[in-house]
């Protein structure tokens, strides 16, 4: 048995041939982001009122809210399978940024509870 190759048909084949879309290319889920930029916009509106209608407050959180983005559409680049090859060392380096930061909160605040809680939790 020969192989064989399939062919579009030759009327029609350029609709079939479309370029992908901007959300496809750059893997984008629109409900789901649609969902986050509604929050997004909810958590302004709370913050806004909570703040004494401060601009400069909204104006940093929006801020901080645009790199978040960035950094999701970043994160949406990279394959799942690089994910899982560097998930231990993901892992090795969250917990040495939580070592880092509980002993930093022990000794700034002189908390015995925190001091406890090192690496791995209450022994």
């Amino acid at each position: 048995m020969g192989d064989y190759v399939r062919q579009l048909p030759h009327q029609g084949s350029h609709d079939m041939a479309r370029r992908p879309s901007l959300v496809t290319r750059v893997h984008i889920d629109v409900p789901l982001l649609l969902l986050l930029l509604l929050l997004t916009g909810y958590g302004l509106v709370v913050l806004y009122s909570a703040s004494g209608q401060s601009m400069a407050a909204i104006s940093r959180q929006a801020s901080y809210f645009a790199l978040g983005y960035v950094a999701m559409i970043f994160a949406a680049q990279i394959s799942l399978q690089r994910y899982v090859r560097l998930a231990p060392w993901l892992y090795l380096v969250g917990l040495i940024i939580r070592g880092d930061l509980l002993t930093y909160l022990s000794e700034s605040c002189n908390c015995p509870v925190l001091a406890n809680t090192y690496l791995l939790g209450p022994a």
